[in-house]
């Protein structure tokens, strides 16, 4: 990779085998947010499901989001309610960061060199 700019994005994607017994830390926090994301879509609550499904439309797959890794991956971790329940806290904690770097992020697209 080459940078273009001052400010630059880099973009890494990991893959993980369809039965994992590997737990690191990256791995119960992607599947505590897919556990969520499964809770929040699936809620006895109108509201909640409301609330998502516009999440999902104004956000498409950023951040994990709409990824079904619940769905595909076969893991001896299962996430505690108390755990889901944290890790809730901890990403709304990261939504003030991310809304401070939005306007960078969007510059930047805007200048990367589409050919």
């Amino acid at each position: 990779m080459v940078a273009k700019e001052d400010e630059n994005i880099n973009i890494n994607w990991t893959f993980t085998k369809r039965e994992t017994s590997v737990v690191s830390k990256e791995f119960k926090r992607d599947m505590e947010r897919c556990g969520l994301l499964h809770s929040f879509k699936n809620s006895d609550s109108a509201l909640v499901r409301r609330s998502y499904d516009t999440a999902i439309r104004a956000l498409p797959n950023v951040g994990g989001i709409g990824w079904g890794l619940k769905s595909f991956i076969s893991s001896p971790y299962r996430p505690s309610r108390a755990a889901l329940v944290s890790r809730f806290f901890k990403e709304l904690l990261q939504i003030p960061n991310t809304l401070l770097t939005l306007p960078n992020v969007r510059s930047t697209l805007k200048k990367v060199d589409k050919t």
